[in-house]
């Protein structure tokens, strides 16, 4: 079981990471071919909504995944490889969308602050990458609580 959870997570990590490529390359050539003037009141909206969404996703994403993997203990054994898998994917979609997100402004407004922005989510997006061990620590129904 953990097995299948480890391959569909990883493929799906590495499916987010060549979509990053993918977005840049896109909006890259748009830019390239079409470029783009916004006003500076656009481009202060959108700089805002980039930063924004990393500040906001990147905490809640490794926390919401903390707090489900800690609730999942107790669960039925099926239940609970299907709620960590859910659960991952939603960790690694909110994300890879904010490394996404601000590569798109980057390309679009020219601007370092969403090259930097783009640079935070994608070191966060490390922390996402599926390991096996993890999994099946995760999936154990050892209950090790080390909080004070």
């Amino acid at each position: 079981m953990e097995g299948k959870i480890y391959k569909h997570l990883l493929i799906s990590y590495y499916a987010a990471f060549l979509l990053f490529f993918a977005v840049f390359f896109v909006c890259f050539s748009i830019v390239k071919s079409h470029p783009f003037d916004f006003t500076q009141n656009v481009r202060i909206a959108l700089q805002s909504v980039g930063i924004m969404y990393v500040l906001a996703s990147v905490p809640f994403a490794l926390w919401y995944f903390h707090r489900t993997t800690l609730k999942i203990k107790e669960m039925d054994d099926m239940l609970k490889a299907k709620k960590y898998e859910n659960t991952a994917l939603i960790r690694i979609f909110l994300i890879a969308f904010g490394v996404m997100l601000n590569v798109t402004f980057y390309c679009f407004l020219q601007d370092k602050s969403m090259f930097y922005c783009a640079v935070i989510a994608a070191l966060a997006f490390i922390f996402c990458k599926p390991q096996k061990n993890k999994i099946v620590q995760d999936l154990s129904d050892d209950v090790e609580k080390n909080e004070e």
